[in-house]
């Protein structure tokens, strides 16, 4: 009896054991189970649909330059003996920037002188030749107008002694005429009439023969008298002036004019000086270089107006127009201009786009390298969202809101589908038109990918 009490109450302590087993066996699985699925659920930060304006920030990288550089040009074809500045050095007025090697100059200016005397003989020779073509045409006026002259008087003469005959005889003829037949002689027979007849056939052939003669004095005085006169004109014809004097002249002006500015230079021991303070923005000279077209120095003039340009992708084009405030930084941090306004807008050789700003005279008194950026905003918008909380769909765009549903574990957190229309975007943020409330609590990272339903973990709002 004592052994069997024993034993029952040895069984009764192993079942209250083993009830005690199962009973903490079964709490530590569904604690397991639960950090399980704590584990396995998504966890997702969320917050509210904000009332805001989109920013889009501008930066333009660039520089700052005078407007127009002042070029110091050097007499072409002479060679640089010295170069006495650097980029970006500061100059006054007066300043010596390069020099000439005077050795060239001096071979320059005699060159010249040479080159001009050589036209000075050529233009003599010119002149010489076309007064002594003047002088022959003066001499041949001269005889021509003699020779007219002698050819008048023949003319007229002969005219006269022409016509003097011709009215003998029309006088000779008159009067037989008007001598009655019997005054007139007889001939042997005493033919009266035939007498008259006769003599009247010859005064009349005499008359006819004289007024001939006449005739053809008055054509042929009129021949020699045009012959005379075209004498006349062709003597008197102008004598072109040949313009190669004329050029030569001119070539002689500017060799003058060269061999003056070289002189001068001479005097200056070579050298050339800054005309206005500034800094030297460019130097296309170097030591035995020659000299051409193009300026030695680029001197931006310290009282000039400068500008900004800066370029940029297609990407800012909507964004960068004319008339953008803005400011601009140089990126040495020395200056900080602002309520600037972006002056043109153009596109570039490389398909690109540059933006220019003029700035006010004495804004800034040298170049470099600057930045120039605003922010430009959108209208406000009362629901926008971060890029983070924006899907995309079969159907369109959606964003994932928090929601609850009743399950076998009791209430759960579930994510919820809401389609949206994108309105505006920037680089942060989204303007979107969808089913909102002031209380909706949207995704807006999570984990993992979050489906419509799925349960979710809230870990920060």
């Amino acid at each position: 009896m004592i052994i069997r009490k024993i034993q029952d109450k040895l069984n009764k302590r192993k079942a209250v054991y083993a009830l005690l087993v199962f009973v903490v066996s079964m709490t530590g699985m569904a604690i397991i189970s639960r950090i399980g699925d704590s584990f396995m659920m998504p966890h997702a930060s969320v917050g509210k649909v904000k009332e805001m304006t989109l920013e889009y920030p501008v930066e333009i990288q660039g520089e700052i330059k005078a407007q127009s550089a002042k070029p110091i040009y050097g007499i072409e074809n002479l060679k640089v003996g010295e170069v006495l500045v650097e980029a970006s050095q500061l100059v006054t007025k007066g300043d010596v920037l390069f020099g000439i090697d005077l050795e060239d100059l001096e071979e320059k200016i005699q060159s010249s002188e040479g080159e001009l005397q050589k036209l000075t003989l050529q233009i003599e020779d010119l002149e010489r030749n076309y007064e002594s073509q003047l002088n022959e045409r003066d001499r041949n006026i001269s005889r021509a107008k003699e020779d007219y002259s002698d050819a008048e008087n023949s003319v007229n003469h002969a005219i006269d002694v022409a016509y003097q005959n011709m009215e003998n005889a029309r006088i000779a003829l008159e009067n037989h005429e008007n001598q009655p037949i019997d005054e007139a002689g007889q001939d042997s027979e005493g033919d009266m009439a035939a007498a008259w007849e006769q003599e009247h056939a010859a005064l009349e052939q005499n008359y006819v023969q004289m007024k001939q003669s006449y005739d053809e004095a008055v054509l042929s005085g009129d021949e020699a008298m045009k012959t005379a006169s075209r004498q006349i004109q062709d003597a008197n014809a102008e004598i072109p002036q040949d313009n190669s004097a004329g050029l030569l002249k001119l070539d002689a002006e500017d060799l003058k004019k060269s061999i003056e500015e070289l002189t001068a230079l001479k005097e200056n021991d070579g050298k050339v000086n800054a005309d206005a303070d500034g800094r030297v923005s460019q130097i296309n000279i170097s030591v035995g270089s020659v000299l051409g077209t193009e300026p030695a120095i680029l001197l931006e003039d310290s009282e000039q107006a400068f500008r900004f340009e800066g370029g940029f992708d297609s990407q800012l084009s909507t964004l960068v127009t004319e008339g953008e405030q803005c400011t601009i930084e140089l990126t040495d941090g020395s200056k900080k201009l602002e309520n600037q306004k972006i002056t043109s807008v153009s596109r570039d050789e490389e398909d690109g786009y540059k933006a220019s700003v003029n700035l006010d005279l004495g804004t800034v008194n040298k170049s470099g390298e600057a930045v120039l950026h605003f922010t430009k905003t959108s209208k406000l918008y009362k629901t926008c969202i971060p890029l983070s909380a924006l899907f995309q769909g079969s159907e369109g765009d959606y964003v994932l809101a928090v929601g609850e549903s009743v399950t076998i574990l009791g209430a759960q957190i579930t994510a919820v589908k809401i389609p949206v229309t994108v309105l505006e975007q920037n680089g942060e943020y989204a303007a979107v038109d969808g089913d909102f409330s002031k209380y909706t609590e949207i995704v807006i990272n999570a984990n993992k990918t979050i489906k419509d339903g799925d349960r979710i973990r809230i870990v920060d709002e």
